[in-house]
């Protein structure tokens, strides 16, 4: 089912017409059967939108309680140095692809000679036990069979201009393009001027809508096309959440740093590798 949300037509300039539209849709089917060609360029997030945590606490249906239960922040700052609470969960959680036929539908556009490349909000250095969320990032894709390394392979590694309050320098590597935190528009706009392309037309699939508008507008000031599909897929998947089980999820990752994943949790035979020294408040 696809939901319509807003479809607009844009003046970038006098000479310059561009038409934007952005829908809600749970399908990729309508991505695929777009009229695309070498001229576009089509961006896949990859959290909640290729692949998804297996745990229910972390997906995005439980994003608010997650927040609740992680302290209301998911970036905590010490004097250490800032800790990526839910980057570093993700990294050590067992994940599934959003939808099955993923793989494919981006092999076949590939086949088509459509440029497709991944788009993450992710940072791309050093966090938590890992030394850069960059190579683990295309490993991971790697592993459930998506391969966009051969986009704009000539290129090479790119490093893109980092915001002050920002730790991470936003990064393309084979095929993926992580923002590091930065508003994804501002991010493709210098990533289409380091490489010297304009496209005809943008195409970004995202479960968040924040980032189907930002985009939206970055390419308005461009004058590209735009369609922005707003994919709300992982957040429709079914599954209940066992808030108790979840509690003792975020409990043992702040105390030991451990994400216990939930089949593990359920296990009456599993034991943590200590008791926790306190209980989370009930909510």
């Amino acid at each position: 089912m696809m939901t319509f949300l807003v479809s607009l037509v844009l003046s970038a300039g006098p000479l310059i017409a561009s038409h934007h539209e952005i829908y809600s849709t749970n399908n990729l089917e309508y991505i695929e059967k777009a009229l695309l060609g070498p001229d576009a360029l089509v961006l896949f997030d990859v959290d909640s939108t290729l692949i998804v945590p297996d745990d229910a606490i972390l997906r995005p249906a439980n994003e608010d309680f997650l927040e609740e239960l992680l302290g209301g922040d998911f970036i905590q700052s010490s004097p250490a140095g800032r800790r990526y609470l839910y980057r570093e969960i993700l990294l050590q959680a067992p994940h599934s692809l959003v939808d099955p036929g993923s793989v494919a539908c981006i092999q076949r556009l590939q086949e088509r000679g459509v440029p497709v490349l991944a788009f993450t909000g992710a940072p791309s250095g050093h966090v938590g036990a890992v030394a850069s969320v960059a190579d683990w990032r295309i490993e991971e894709l790697r592993h459930f069979g998506f391969d966009f390394s051969g986009m704009f392979a000539e290129k090479g590694a790119i490093e893109l201009p980092k915001s002050p309050d920002k730790e991470f320098s936003p990064r393309f590597k084979s095929g993926i393009l992580f923002s590091s935190l930065h508003p994804k528009g501002a991010v493709l706009q210098e990533f289409l001027h380091a490489i010297g392309w304009a496209p005809q037309r943008v195409v970004l699939v995202d479960d968040e809508l924040e980032y189907v508008q930002s985009v939206g507008r970055a390419l308005e000031a461009l004058g590209i096309s735009y369609t922005g599909f707003h994919y709300t897929a992982a957040r429709e998947l079914p599954g209940s959440l066992e808030r108790e089980v979840a509690q003792l999820q975020v409990l043992l990752f702040l105390e030991q740093g451990q994400w216990l994943d939930g089949s593990h949790a359920t296990d009456p035979d599993f034991e943590p590798i200590r008791k926790p020294r306190r209980w989370l408040p009930q909510v």
